[in-house]
């Protein structure tokens, strides 16, 4: 047989395995569509022990991502998770986790389809469900909806429906409750306390209705006519009545006015046992709680995102397993300048360097 002949058939065949190869590799795996890249997606997605989770996903420009996942009724604090992601097939898009599992969506315009894990098409009557919308989920007070009630100093405001009402709390002075074709009630902010027996922040007052009580569960509440979150679920009992219905602080200052306790601390998770606790109080400008072994209060400066603690004034007990964490905690508190709050996170800065983590207690 002629040796170029020959030849000629062994460079096709090698031509050929490589473009089967191509074509493989660019079904398994490719660089993300342009459509793709630098979008957010969000949706509410059934939970089996839950109302629901809040899951948004964000697919940035390196291709890698970042998703947060908020369980409706349980928690306002997210789990979030990070890893990479690819497009197989032109359509799947598939987020590679860093714990080495795959999740996968069908890419559908300005939508994404989620598949189960085995990447088969998700059936039952929950299926519709399933699907995240391009965009960031509605979160209340976005389009400055409640500039006015923040100019008269409220910082807390709730809503329900069937039958509709309206609380408005002003941390300072007063707390408003309105129902629909019902007398509006109005009476002195009392102290928040937290209620030991569950996660809810009480505030209970005496009117000439008899006792009123407005409970906050720091659990996130998506309104049901809006399809908005709101960070609490509330709970408003007055007599044998009661509203229930969704809340969120307007005033970004009494973010802050509310229970803590210490999550991390310079960048290391805080064993359970070791936690201590703060209670920022913005009404009385006080601050207590306990240092991991000692119990302590104090004085607070809170001007927007500023915040400095003045002289605590602690208890003296030794504990051998938690003098450390105490020291390095108290030396932190006394440098903190700052601080931000975000979905039930607490950060405690100086010179914009995060110091702790606390999260919101529940």
């Amino acid at each position: 047989m002629d040796q170029r002949y020959i030849m000629e058939k062994i460079i096709a065949v090698l031509l050929v395995g490589v473009f089967i190869g191509a074509c493989s590799d660019e079904r398994r795996s490719s660089a993300p569509p342009t459509e793709i890249a630098g979008t957010t997606y969000s949706g509410i997605i059934p939970c089996a022990d839950c109302e629901g989770i809040l899951y948004e996903l964000a697919l940035h420009e390196d291709q890698h991502y970042e998703s947060s996942s908020i369980y409706l009724g349980k928690s306002s604090r997210p789990f979030t998770e990070t890893g990479s992601y690819a497009i197989r097939d032109d359509s799947i898009l598939v987020l590679e986790e860093r714990s080495g599992g795959e999740r996968y969506f069908m890419i559908d315009d300005s939508t994404l389809v989620m598949r189960d894990r085995n990447k088969e098409k998700i059936t039952g009557s929950l299926a519709a469900r399933y699907i995240l919308n391009r965009g960031d989920r509605p979160m209340a007070g976005e389009t400055g909806q409640w500039d006015e009630l923040r100019e008269q100093g409220i910082d807390f405001r709730a809503a329900g429906n069937e039958p509709f009402w309206n609380l408005e709390i002003d941390f300072d002075k007063l707390m408003r409750f309105k129902a629909l074709d019902g007398d509006a009630v109005e009476t002195s902010a009392p102290e928040m306390k937290k209620d030991t027996a569950s996660r809810a922040r009480l505030l209970m007052a005496e009117t000439g209705q008899g006792i009123w009580k407005v409970a906050l569960y720091p659990v996130g509440c998506l309104d049901s006519m809006s399809g908005k979150y709101f960070s609490h679920r509330v709970v408003v009992t007055s007599g044998a009545d009661t509203f229930r219905g969704c809340g969120e602080f307007i005033n970004d200052r009494y973010r802050l006015h509310d229970f803590w306790i210490l999550h991390s601390f310079d960048g290391e998770e805080i064993a359970h046992q070791q936690q201590p606790v703060l209670s920022f109080n913005l009404v009385d400008s006080r601050v207590q709680g306990n240092s991991g072994c000692n119990q302590l209060i104090g004085e607070i400066i809170a001007d927007g995102e500023q915040l400095s603690l003045g002289r605590l004034v602690s208890t003296k007990m030794a504990c051998s397993d938690s003098m450390k964490l105490e020291t390095a905690f108290l030396d932190a508190l006394s440098r903190t300048d700052s601080y931000k709050v975000s979905r039930g996170e607490l950060l405690l800065l100086q010179d914009n360097d995060t110091l702790m983590v606390l999260h919101r207690a529940e």
